[in-house]
């Protein structure tokens, strides 16, 4: 797999793996403002897709369809999200009603999006989320939150699929309850708002395995 970067800071490490023969390309407008298109491997950790990553990898993903994505929760919200498309355009946000995914609520996230993508607000969080991750984001950003290699895989994340208008996937590691490692894939699916604005982001997440201790 070949890297294409348009530009990027000097201090950024990005290192390829075979995933998938494409090229990445990663596309940067400030040290916390850049997009990823096609598939690349960026900072982060473990074990996605089948492959072994080394411990500062992680994955970002554009989601050409629902086989892309390898859990139930991800695969339904995805189906709902397209769902909700009329004549191919976005989402509104006002169109989602979280009475149609109840079982998943536990793992779906609301995002905001805060100057046209440079941040990211956790509008609401689901409770197993909260869980997994030992303490509650609801009402933060993204630029507050504390791990380096988690603010630049949900910066990843949320401005590909923010610029991008089109769904995301990314895959990395956590350290969770009773310090575990746990391996987390999370969807990103855009909405729009009134101006077709990408203000919202969908986010739906899968954790493996699964803490046990209880919420």
């Amino acid at each position: 797999m070949s890297l294409r970067i348009l530009p990027a800071p000097a201090s950024r490490l990005i290192t390829p793996t075979p995933l998938r023969p494409a090229v990445a390309e990663l596309r940067s407008r400030s040290d916390n403002h850049f997009a990823l298109r096609s598939h690349c491997v960026y900072c982060t950790l473990g074990i996605c897709n089948g492959v072994n990553l080394s411990k500062s990898l992680f994955t970002v993903d554009a989601v050409a369809n629902e086989a892309d994505l390898i859990a139930p929760t991800l695969r339904d919200l995805y189906r709902y999200w397209q769902r909700l498309r009329v004549n191919g355009a976005l989402p509104h946000r006002r169109a989602i009603n979280p009475a149609d995914f109840v079982p998943h609520l536990g793992l779906v996230n609301l995002i905001d999006v805060v100057d046209g993508g440079r941040d990211f607000r956790f509008r609401l969080i689901g409770s197993i989320v909260d869980h997994v991750l030992q303490r509650s984001y609801t009402g933060t950003t993204v630029s507050d939150y504390p791990r380096r290699s988690g603010r630049e895989h949900l910066m990843a994340i949320f401005t590909s699929a923010t610029l991008e208008r089109q769904p995301y996937v990314g895959c990395g590691k956590v350290t969770s309850v009773n310090f575990k490692e746990v391996t987390y894939w999370s969807v990103a699916l855009p909405l729009r708002d009134d101006e077709a604005s990408v203000s919202t982001l969908l986010v739906s997440n899968h954790f493996s395995p699964l803490p046990t201790t209880p919420l």
